[in-house]
């Protein structure tokens, strides 16, 4: 290989690995997302955000774009976006009464108080990474889901009465004290998918008229304290109409935190954010789950609540500045269609809400590219034009490893992982074999390239022709020992991605690695920085295959080599366990083909 190729090289893999940080803080703010479809303004005065900052319609930007971050008074955490600003207060009631829904996978709590989700169960999926751990519990004490926001007369946690109980199925009424009847009917249709159908009847002789409603989704909380850097753990998505991939607004919630400053400096402890535009539907997720609302007729908008941690000197000072912490909490509302009612008419409103696992074979089922949610397809302007290769790949390579831990012994998918890396090697085995043999002829080469350097020193056209001259007449492509990184860069990509979203690599064990979805953290707490010894070993294998590979005697390409394996150590160090053990298996069976190259070519000799 070209010595001045090296370089590039590198820089392009260094990118490559740093692009998150570098697209999210300089490439995302100069190509602003578009929609393709016509957008319309929240109502003015909109539940949950101040009337004084509500967008005029003349004013509303697309929906890829906030209409207003607000940034919220610091305050505690605890507050609940049903209370931060209710349409009325309730009125004198009962005692909350509790009562469950349940499927073979979840268990749905509902309160009384404004007929919503307050905790979801998740019986499949352990809270702990340990044998006896209890399920996954999504509280949603703070933010009850399915709640309506700026219904006149009825306030969030409204009182309702329970009028039928199902196994699979609930029945809720109440009623304003202008006669607006809601009835709410909520059935499960699957193990974590919801269908919830509100009728709503005028009762009076007067029409009814309201506006700015909105349904509330539950808040989710980050999963972990050790988040991988550069990896966004909690989100809220929106699909509108028009496009084919909807937008993740998880990277941009710290800018929107950092957009809200005061004039001092104090970054806000918690923000609301406003998105006007027709949707199909909204998401609020963490890494592993995750809940979508979508109404049949879609919604108006879109509203982005958040909360951030604490610094210590916060804990003291609620007034100190302090850098931007992480993201703690999200959740959102969507804006659904105003109510005009005349006299004793009636309006029925279907909802499907889905409170589970980020499962793609399960939110492939739902429609409207729910699935959007596992971002396999890029939604930046630069990669977009690759989704075509690369989310067959990323679904293939999710297909694979189930496939592979379902029916191969002793289903695990540190050996799916193995077993993909061997099957993805013999696939490109004439490829590789063929960059292994033009890296040998180019080492063999160097003596008569280096001739040439010296008889055209002072010519670099024509040294640049005689050396074309030289690969042509040898039947050597200079970019030839380039094509075995080439080939796996897509593979590499997507094989991230899909250990990043994945819920089937959570929590899975190989050998001594506890999670595959994470770095190994072996002593964490002991020593300075945690151990990870899967890196260690993949830097072994990158230095022994190093060694073996035919390079030039170019002092400059060399040195470049040496250094590579550091390199590699320093970007693979946090990266998931499961990554690195596909890198450290390709190095070693690149290590295999070229003893059983030498082999045979010493057999031939």
């Amino acid at each position: 290989m070209d010595k001045k190729i090296i370089p590039a090289l590198v820089l392009l893999f260094a990118l490559m690995l740093l692009w998150p940080v570098v697209d999210r803080k300089w490439i995302k703010p100069l190509f602003p997302a578009k929609v393709a479809v016509p957008v319309e303004a929240l109502a003015e005065g909109a539940p949950g955000t101040p009337a004084e900052e509500a967008v005029s319609a003349q004013e509303a930007p697309s929906a890829a774009q906030p209409a207003a971050t607000v940034a919220a008074p610091l305050a505690p955490s605890t507050a609940t976006l049903a209370t931060q600003e209710p349409a009325v207060e309730p009125r004198q009631r009962q005692p909350e009464q509790l009562v469950e829904l349940k499927s073979p996978g979840m268990t749905l709590t509902f309160s009384s108080y404004g007929a919503g989700v307050q905790q979801a169960i998740l019986s499949d999926y352990p809270e702990l990474n340990q044998p006896d751990s209890p399920p996954v519990e999504l509280h949603f004490t703070n933010a009850p889901a399915l709640l309506y926001q700026g219904l006149n007369g009825i306030a969030p946690t409204e009182e309702y009465t329970l009028l039928q109980q199902t196994p699979t199925s609930l029945l809720f009424q109440t009623e304003s004290p202008d006669g607006l009847l809601v009835t709410r009917h909520i059935a499960l249709i699957d193990d974590y998918e919801l269908s919830i159908v509100d009728s709503f009847a005028n009762q009076s002789d007067t029409t009814i008229t309201n506006t700015g409603i909105s349904i509330q989704l539950g808040d989710m909380n980050k999963t972990s304290e050790h988040t991988m850097k550069g990896v966004v753990d909690l989100g809220v998505d929106i699909f509108s109409p028009g496009v084919s991939i909807p937008y993740h607004y998880g990277a941009k919630i710290d800018k929107f935190f950092n957009e809200q400053k005061g004039a001092d400096g104090r970054i806000p402890v918690t923000i609301v954010t406003n998105f006007p535009g027709l949707l199909d539907w909204v998401a609020v997720k963490n890494k592993y789950f995750v809940q979508i609302l979508s109404p049949e007729n879609g919604g108006d908008g879109c509203t982005l609540y958040a909360r951030r941690d604490l610094a210590e000197q916060e804990e003291a000072n609620p007034y100190a500045i302090v850098k931007m912490q992480p993201v703690a909490m999200v959740s959102a509302t969507m804006q659904v269609t105003d109510l005009v009612l005349k006299d004793q008419e009636t309006v029925t409103r279907t909802y499907h809400c889905y409170i589970g696992p980020k499962k793609y074979d399960i939110l492939k089922t739902l429609g409207f590219q729910q699935e959007g949610v596992m971002e396999f397809a890029s939604a930046n302007v630069i990669f977009r034009s690759f989704n075509v290769i690369m989310v067959p790949v990323k679904v293939t390579l999710l297909w694979l490893l189930n496939v592979i831990h379902d029916n191969v012994w002793p289903h695990n998918y540190g050996i799916a992982i193995i077993l993909i890396t061997i099957l993805i090697r013999i696939i490109f085995w004439p490829v590789t074999h063929k960059s292994t043999e033009s890296m040998k002829k180019m080492a063999e080469l160097q003596p008569l390239i280096k001739q040439l350097k010296e008889k055209y020193k002072n010519d670099a056209q024509k040294l640049q022709q005689a050396t074309m001259a030289l690969y042509k007449e040898n039947k050597v492509n200079p970019m030839g020992g380039c094509l075995p990184m080439v080939i796996q860069i897509p593979v590499f990509i997507a094989l991230f991605v899909v250990l990043r979203n994945a819920i089937e690599l959570r929590f899975a064990h190989f050998l001594w690695v506890t999670d595959l979805s994470e770095p190994e953290n072996l002593l964490a707490g002991v020593l300075p920085i945690p151990l990870n010894i899967l890196p260690l070993i993949m830097v072994v294998t990158q230095f022994i295959q190093q060694k073996m590979t035919p390079t030039s005697a170019d002092p400059q390409q060399a040195k470049i080599m040496q250094y590579m394996p550091l390199m590699f150590l320093f970007f693979f160090y946090t990266m998931p366990s499961g990554l690195v053990l596909y890198w450290t298996t390709n190095q070693a069976l690149m290590i295999v083909q070229q003893l059983y190259t030498k082999k045979r070519q010493a057999k031939t000799a």
